[in-house]
């Protein structure tokens, strides 16, 4: 039971530092008045958690060809550079813009425009309907699953439950962007950045404690 209760945590952990960014979206969209229906919020988180599934059977695959020492250093190495990543997020999106087309046609796996969409969110509504569809979910879903790509590699080559990590991200991440959403209308651009620190921080800790 010990075991189980901290396999869990670590899902947890991990599953909350990634619905942050669903949590920061959904913020963004109810301040600009975007309406997210309870499916494409569904695909968001869908798409996400099979993004982050097949990074997690990759690094399981890869995991026993590797000494038990290097797992625990190139575990720590990606959460540790993906947490400060995070925390420079908004530099990275500051550097983007403008770097990207501003008008670009709706493409679903065009890569410029998951860009586009991942410095500026709300560019995923491509048709200004202000409701964000569920065509429309699934490029926002790609601009989000950027981050789990490697720490999906990374929690499944240090063993991290997959079945716990699945289930909380697809729960946590549609309730993150719904919650996000309806709280939107008075969040702050402050406090919408900010939570790219708090994710940042997770990622650390965790980074840290795999050398534990």
């Amino acid at each position: 039971m010990q075991f189980s209760i901290l396999y869990l945590t670590e899902a947890l952990a991990i599953a909350l530092a990634l619905s942050l960014d669903c949590f920061a979206c959904g913020l963004a969209y109810g301040a600009s008045h975007i309406k997210i229906p309870v499916r494409s919020a569904l695909v968001v988180s869908l798409v996400c958690s099979i993004t982050l599934g097949f990074t997690l059977i990759a690094g399981s695959i890869v995991a026993p060809y590797i000494d038990a020492y290097a797992v625990k250093l190139l575990s720590f190495g990606i959460l540790l550079v993906m947490g400060l990543l995070k925390v420079c997020e908004n530099a990275v999106k500051l550097w983007l813009k403008g770097r990207v087309t501003r008008q670009l046609t709706f493409k679903l796996f065009d890569v410029r425009f998951i860009l586009k969409v991942f410095e500026d969110e709300q560019a995923a509504d491509n048709n200004k309907d202000k409701v964000l569809s569920a065509r429309e979910a699934i490029s926002l879903a790609l601009a989000l699953s950027l981050d789990g790509l490697a720490v999906g590699f990374s929690a499944g080559i240090s063993g991290v439950n997959s079945v716990y990590l699945l289930i909380l991200s697809l729960a946590i991440g549609a309730t993150a962007l719904l919650v996000g959403q309806q709280t939107g209308n008075t969040a702050t651009q402050k406090t919408k950045d900010g939570l790219c620190w708090v994710s940042g921080i997770i990622l650390i800790a965790l980074a840290i404690s795999k050398l534990l």
